[in-house]
C-alpha cells in the first residue's frame, strides 16, 4: 500500500491528540485514590470559582457534554468530593461547589501531578513552552467555535475524504 501523503495539519493534529493521551495517562497514573483525569480536571475548575457553577456551566468549560459532566459530577459527590444542590428558586437547576474533602483532594492532585511537571520543566525551555503557545491559543479558540463546521459535510462516511474511504470509492484528500 502505498504511504500516504504528508499533511502538517493532520500531522499536528494527530501529535496534539498523542500529547493528549499521554498527559491524561501520565496523570492518571500519579492522581491520589483512583481519581481520573477528568475527575481532576472538574475539580479544579470548581476550586478556580469563588462560587458554585451549573453542571452545564461545568461542561461547556470542559468542552464535554452534560451527560458526561453529570457521571462526573455523581462520582465526585459520592466520594464526597463535590457538594449537588438544588436551586432554591428554580427546582431544575443544580449547583456544584467544592466539598471540603474536595478541596483537599484537589490540593493533594496538584502535589501528585508535581513530579510529572518537573519532568517537563527539565526536559523543554520555558521559551519552547512560550512560543508555541500562540498558536495552540489560536487552534484551540477555532476548534471552539461551532461555526467552523458550517461548511458541506458528506451524506454518508463512506463518501468522506480519506484513506479508508478511497477503498470504498470515497473521494482522496485534496
Amino acid at each position: 500500500m502505498a504511504e500516504a501523503r504528508q499533511r502538517p495539519d493532520v500531522e499536528l493534529l494527530n501529535a496534539v491528540a498523542l500529547i493528549e493521551q499521554h498527559v491524561r495517562l501520565t496523570l492518571e497514573r500519579v492522581l491520589p485514590d483512583g481519581l481520573t483525569a477528568a475527575q481532576f480536571a472538574v475539580l479544579a475548575q470548581l476550586n478556580r470559582s469563588a462560587v458554585a457553577q451549573t453542571p452545564g456551566s461545568l461542561a461547556a468549560a470542559a468542552g464535554v457534554t452534560r451527560g458526561a459532566m453529570t457521571s462526573t459530577l455523581q462520582k465526585l459527590e459520592a466520594r464526597g468530593l463535590a457538594a449537588i444542590v438544588k436551586d432554591e428558586l428554580d427546582g431544575r437547576r443544580k449547583w456544584v461547589s467544592l466539598s471540603e474533602d474536595g478541596l483537599a483532594a484537589h490540593h493533594a492532585c496538584l502535589s501528585a501531578a508535581r513530579l510529572p511537571r518537573e519532568a517537563l520543566r527539565r526536559e523543554f525551555a520555558a521559551t519552547e513552552f512560550e512560543q508555541a503557545l500562540p498558536f495552540l491559543r489560536r487552534l484551540q479558540a477555532f476548534l471552539g467555535r461551532a461555526d467552523y463546521l458550517n461548511g458541506p459535510r458528506p451524506a454518508r462516511w463512506k463518501d468522506a475524504p480519506g484513506p479508508a474511504a478511497e477503498s470504498l470509492g470515497g473521494r482522496a484528500w485534496d
